[in-house]
């Protein structure tokens, strides 16, 4: 029995109250458990197939220009994977392949036409036509001045300057074999030399010298330096010719530079 006046009735009594606080409490998490069911439901969503997948990351792209194909075909490609920067080469598809169009040949005009050394050849002498209006300002030059002073040397050598050329070239090489007995290195030099000089004589006594008067002249000249011992200027007359175009000429006259070679080691 309780007494009158106590609370221990008062006490418990006031517990059911509490108790029955603690059940809405419960039935308020079951919502929240339930809330996370749709978001484990969620999960098949990453297993969704691959064409699923492609499919988002096409929308994502923007799709490629169209390429020109051969005909009027057009086909598009869209961007895969990693290669979306770089757009994939288009199968031919049985048409041949594509290939970039070739420059075409431009025709440059010139004003002066191209040279061509055998379309001035008329019966082995070569001429250039002179342009009419133009006072013939396109002629060849003249070399009046080198044949006159050819002419002038050889009327002031005499009757006979084939004996002078002889003469000299002869005194010269016995003079260059005397090397020999200080040098016996250059014995080969000498010995070409000498016959290079010998291949001159022919030539003069076949007369094949005598009719080009300019060769002729500066020979005749070369022959009086070597009297004179004036050797730097029979060394300046052989560079002269050596320049020119003398093609017959050139074995005798590279003996006639070899040979005043010799004579300078000589002093």
């Amino acid at each position: 029995m309780q007494q009158p006046g106590s609370t221990y009735g008062q006490s418990s009594g006031q517990q059911q109250p509490y108790q029955q606080q603690q059940q809405p409490y419960q039935q308020q998490q079951q919502p929240y458990q339930q809330q996370q069911q749709p978001y484990q439901q969620q999960q098949p969503y990453q297993q969704q197939p691959p064409h699923f997948q492609q499919s988002q990351q096409a929308d994502r792209y923007p799709p490629s220009p169209p390429l020109h194909m051969h005909g009027n075909q057009q086909q598009q490609y869209g961007p895969q994977g990693s290669s979306a920067a770089y757009p994939p080469t288009p199968p031919t598809a049985g048409y041949p392949a594509m290939q970039q169009p070739r420059q075409q040949h431009q025709q440059t005009y010139s004003a002066y036409p191209e040279y061509n050394p055998q379309s001035n050849v008329v019966g082995g002498r070569s001429y250039q036509g002179s342009v009419s209006g133009l006072s013939g300002w396109n002629d060849p030059p003249k070399q009046t001045a080198d044949a006159d002073a050819a002419e002038h040397i050889l009327k002031v050598a005499g009757a006979a300057p084939e004996g002078v050329i002889v003469a000299s070239f002869t005194a010269a090489m016995d003079l260059a074999r005397s090397i020999l007995d200080r040098m016996p290195n250059q014995r080969q030099k000498v010995e070409d030399t000498d016959r290079r000089i010998d291949g001159l004589f022919d030539r003069l006594a076949n007369h094949k010298i005598q009719s080009q008067r300019m060769v002729f002249a500066q020979l005749f000249q070369v022959a009086q330096a070597l009297n004179s011992k004036s050797y730097m200027e029979a060394q300046a007359m052989i560079l002269k010719m050596m320049t020119s175009n003398y093609a017959d000429e050139t074995q005798w006259i590279l003996g006639a530079k070899r040979l005043v070679e010799l004579l300078m080691l000589l002093g």
